[in-house]
């Protein structure tokens, strides 16, 4: 297949390129490339896509709550591009790496059918991207939006916490960590990246996972 990746460059894109490169040609869109996803005439340069992966975005939350404008700005915009992009060449499925947007469960384990309850701007930006990609490319393009929990693995930045806590861990005999209330489900890096090996590979893949 020939992929077109956007945030190519970041945590979830490296380990893309580095992982499904093996099989598939990757072009890459992110920063430091000649394409920009922020200016779509440099996407319609791109010809003879199969795929569309879509992982460019701002994603630190805590930069959210300081500079929103910015957040909606590039995550809309983005996924506008990307989906007129698909729209143009006809791409026939887009995978779109969406955020958990469930809030505090109502039950566990959560499930598609969860209610929605956005706690940040980036939840809000990316919830919203996924409305406009799904609503744009109706009965042209199949989307496939994965709500995923939080990912850790290669190439993460120490900020966040299971690479901080690895990191203390390596340096000293004590690990600190902010607060110690709140509970996630983790993802490693490599298990999504064999699900999207698998949507990439499947007729029947399709909508919200």
């Amino acid at each position: 297949m020939k992929i077109l990746l956007t945030g190519s460059n970041g945590f979830i894109g490296r380990n893309i390129v580095e992982l499904l490169g093996v099989k598939h040609e990757i072009i890459e869109v992110s920063r430091g490339t000649k394409s920009d996803i922020s200016n779509l005439n440099s996407l319609l340069d791109i010809n003879d896509v199969d795929i569309v992966i879509h992982a460019a975005a701002k994603t630190f939350i805590p930069d959210s709550f300081i500079d929103p404008y910015n957040f909606y700005k590039f995550n809309i915009n983005s996924s506008l591009n990307v989906a007129e992009y698909c729209r143009v060449k006809k791409i026939h499925k887009l995978i779109y790496l969406n955020t958990y947007p469930y809030g505090n469960p109502d039950y566990c384990p959560v499930d598609e059918g969860h209610r929605i309850s956005l706690h940040s701007p980036y939840n809000k930006s990316k919830y919203l991207s996924e409305k406009i990609l799904f609503n744009y490319l109706e009965d042209v393009t199949n989307v496939v939006s994965l709500r995923l929990f939080n990912l850790y693995g290669k190439y993460q930045k120490h900020d966040f916490i299971v690479p901080h806590i690895i990191k203390q861990a390596l340096e000293s005999s004590n690990v600190v960590v902010k607060d110690l209330e709140p509970k996630r489900d983790y993802l490693y890096i490599k298990d999504m990246v064999s699900l999207i090996d698998i949507i990439i590979n499947s007729n029947s893949a399709n909508g919200i996972y």
